[in-house]
């Protein structure tokens, strides 16, 4: 009855269904930057992607990883220190920004004096961050489909 006067409903369809935009989802490309950081956190995104169909959309995920000492003993040994990883996203259809967004995570890790078993806490902290960070990515763009 209202269909023609131009009456837009407050609460209601935004013109794209969560179906569709999940499939959009499933079938982007992802493009994440040639880091080994960056190739763990693009095949998180994939795992999560599944099998769907190619779409023109594209997920562009930059990243920033920093290092920080937590615990430092009195004779300057650092005894724990934590991975911070920031994603900034943005999912393209062509040149328009569908959605966008920013995520942070932080993995802690434990540190002896060994420099091998630092080497091995430092990459499993790494990995532990990317699988977050990709989880947390992928929760936002999904809820993003909800009016």
């Amino acid at each position: 009855m209202l269909a023609g006067c131009g009456f837009q409903p407050v609460y209601g369809d935004a013109g794209i269904s969560q179906e569709s935009w999940i499939e959009s989802l499933r079938g982007a490309e992802v493009e994440v930057p040639q880091t080994a950081i960056g190739w763990q956190v693009g095949r998180f995104i994939r795992d999560r992607q599944g099998g769907g169909i190619s779409t023109p959309h594209r997920l562009v995920i930059t990243l920033e990883q920093a290092r920080e000492d937590l615990l430092v003993q009195r004779d300057s040994n650092v005894i724990r220190s934590s991975v911070r990883l920031t994603g900034d996203y943005r999912l393209f259809n062509a040149d328009t920004v569908l959605a966008s967004g920013s995520a942070l995570v932080s993995a802690a890790y434990n540190r002896q004096r060994n420099g091998f078993v630092n080497e091995v806490a430092l990459r499993n902290a790494e990995e532990r961050a990317a699988r977050e960070l990709a989880g947390r990515i992928w929760r936002e763009l999904t809820l993003a489909s909800i009016p």
